[in-house]
């Protein structure tokens, strides 16, 4: 099924009459139907003669069936062709009370929200099951009880409802936060197609083969994200399953695994024609084909309907395996002749979606998980909508405005009467008005305080904070999402446990953070005598003698501080940050390696003009005062050098023999 929100008018001044008017009183394409005249031909028509027959074909054709009760709250009617389903006193006045609804908001510039929901051509939900997927989309969107009126369409090849929604909310007159519907929307259609089992359509979010919802790698944001061998080698080391990658490479250290790989490669490089290559590759059951977008070869193995595959590239990394080689060496792509062995040589066949537990479970309960999450978002959603606002008695500001001014003219036209010199006068007309403005101040430091006490009795739970709330309240959507952060939380720990390990450093660090600093490439330094080791995440980790000694973490450069501070570690921290044109500049950790790290930037700024070095700028006070200072201190030395030096040249001058 396909979301779509409907644009209101640019003005924002979208009407809910139209709106409703239009889906309630959809015209029918039945070619029975009987044809309504319009305005003209009613008028063309001679009074008296036909009047039985025009009063016949101007009524109203469209019977409206009597309201049906589905929830509380919650009527379906029939009008015409066209189901409704709305939560109103009635359907003729729906629009009156969303207009009477939303004019309690002065806010909310278009309350009007229209979207549509379709479904495919071969797919023709019953009217329950599509109320139903108006209903969670509304919840999903933190609109579950605002008002709505819904009508299903079936007059084109798509099934598809249109939804009117008021944003503005009945009993908090709150209007509900239109950021990120549409990704909202997309989610929900994915929710609801794994329950009711309808077929999955591609939008901004799919359901990969994990049964997961995720962003469509195929979208505008996620082009071009293709699944590398990390990835793999996650799923593989969570679910348990053996890839296609894994069947054909193997693994390096259980033994006789790779046999499927050295078949592979000893029949690419002895093959003479297409023919032999299609061969190796169907004699352990496999294909060997052109990929979809003609950019290069897939390896495919084909279970009943169910294919996998893996980009060639990922399982062949070497340069006579490309496209452009095989095809210079062999001529252009021709398909195979023969199909693939139901049983390898080796006698192993690849079985796709071997799970260790059990798939059919786990995939329905991440469906469930991701439904109760995605409703449990929408409710906060709706909580932080309907949230009481503070309100300013704008009237009790003003009557305050009024009769302080009041006060302070009669104050001033005594003062006039009163006092005749001119210059004491000056004086009480500036003592009146010190007096209005400290009236002033004080009137709003109670405004302040009441507002700050208002904040506090209603306080704004963070999504967290509301969570943890719902699940004293027994929600058990709520427990599972406390469950979700501390999973999340542990992975980030272990991250960060992993991280030390493989830095090799304690706790206790000295770093130089600088957010500005561009990337340095990973080379090795026969000066520092260093020799760098890359992380997967980015990590340079420079060792020395076999030691790790420095990490440069991009905008921060770390060095161990246990043993104390070593000045080769502190040349190199600096050396990397001037190397990545850092602007901006900030020492942590101990005190020695903070002084160090000062003086060796302002000695390359002014003793050795190093232009980086020279425009860097410290983030902390006491560190810029004391690199101040340090700088200051190098000048005069080298003035008083250079004084040294002239006098020392005057006096050899004049005592030189002649």
């Amino acid at each position: 099924m396909i979301p779509k929100i409907i644009e209101g008018r640019r003005d924002k001044e979208s009407s809910f009459k139209q709106l409703i008017s239009y889906m309630t009183d959809k015209p029918s394409d039945s070619l029975t139907d009987t044809v309504q005249p319009t305005n003209e031909t009613v008028s063309a028509v001679a009074p008296g003669t036909f009047d039985g027959l025009n009063n016949y074909l101007t009524r109203r054709e469209t019977a409206t069936s009597e309201p049906v009760e589905v929830a509380p709250g919650v009527n379906r009617v029939k009008v015409g062709d066209v189901t409704c389903q709305y939560n109103t006193f009635s359907l003729e006045g729906a629009a009156a009370e969303m207009n009477a609804v939303s004019l309690q908001n002065h806010r909310a510039k278009d309350p009007v929200m229209h979207y549509v929901l379709s479904w495919p051509e071969h797919e023709k939900p019953d009217d329950n099951a599509v109320f139903d997927s108006v209903k969670f989309t509304l919840a999903s969107m933190g609109m579950q009880d605002n008002q709505y009126v819904a009508a299903i369409h079936r007059d084109t090849d798509n099934l598809h409802v249109h939804v009117a929604v008021n944003r503005v909310h009945p009993e908090t007159y709150k209007a509900a936060s239109s950021s990120f519907t549409k990704d909202t929307l997309h989610q929900a259609c994915r929710v609801l197609e794994m329950k009711h089992g309808w077929s999955h359509t591609a939008g901004a979010y799919v359901v990969n083969d994990r049964q997961q919802i995720v962003r469509n790698p195929h979208s505008r944001k996620e082009r071009g994200n293709w699944r590398s061998k990390d990835a793999i080698h996650k799923m593989e080391n969570k679910d348990g399953t053996e890839t296609l990658y894994r069947f054909i490479v193997g693994d390096k250290d259980q033994e006789g695994s790779r046999q499927n790989l050295l078949h592979i490669s000893n029949g690419l490089r002895e093959a003479k024609s297409w023919q032999d290559v299609h061969n190796t590759f169907n004699e352990i059951g496999l294909r060997f084909q052109r990929a979809t977008a003609q950019r290069g070869f897939v390896v495919t193995h084909q279970t009943g309907q169910q294919v996998s595959a893996v980009k060639a590239s990922l399982v062949f990394n070497k340069a006579q395996y490309t496209l452009k080689d095989i095809e210079e060496r062999l001529g252009k792509y021709v398909p195979s002749a023969t199909a693939p062995a139901p049983v390898a040589l080796s006698g192993k066949t690849y079985q796709p979606g071997g799970y260790r537990r059990d798939a059919t479970k786990r995939a329905q309960r991440r469906a469930e998980r991701a439904e109760e999450r995605l409703l449990l978002k929408g409710r906060y959603k709706a909580y932080r909508s309907n949230l009481p606002r503070y309100q300013v008695d704008r009237e009790f500001m003003a009557e305050q405005f009024r009769m302080i001014n009041a006060h302070t003219r009669m104050v001033k036209n005594n003062i006039r009467q009163s006092i005749a010199d001119p210059h004491m006068r000056r004086l009480a007309y500036n003592l009146a008005e010190f007096k209005k403005q400290q009236a002033i101040a004080v009137m709003r430091l109670e405004n302040r305080e009441k507002r700050d006490g208002f904040k506090a009795a209603n306080p704004a739970l963070t999504y967290r904070e509301w969570v943890e709330q719902e699940a004293l309240k027994g929600d058990k959507a709520a427990l599972s999402q406390m469950r979700g952060f501390a999973y999340s939380a542990r992975r980030k720990e272990s991250y960060k446990s992993q991280l030390v390990a493989d830095i090799g450093f304690g706790r206790m660090y000295n770093g130089v953070t600088s957010h500005d600093r561009d990337d340095v490439p990973v080379k090795a330094s026969a000066k520092h005598n260093v020799t760098p080791r890359l992380l997967k995440d980015g990590t340079v980790i420079f060792h020395r003698d076999g030691v790790p000694v420095v990490a440069d973490r991009g905008h921060i450069i770390l060095t161990e501080s246990a043993a104390g501070c070593d000045s080769r570690d502190t040349d190199l921290a600096v050396a990397l940050s001037l190397a990545g044109n850092a602007q901006q500049i900030r020492f942590d950790g101990s005190g020695e390696f903070k002084e160090a790290g000062i003086k060796r930037i302002t000695d390359a700024a002014v003793n050795h003009q190093h232009t980086v070095a020279s425009g860097i700028t410290f983030t902390q006070p006491a560190q810029a005062e004391y690199a101040r200072a340090e700088q200051e201190r190098l000048l005069r030395e080298r003035n008083d050098s250079k004084n040294e030096m002239e006098m020392k040249n005057r006096i050899n001058g004049q005592f030189k023999p002649r």
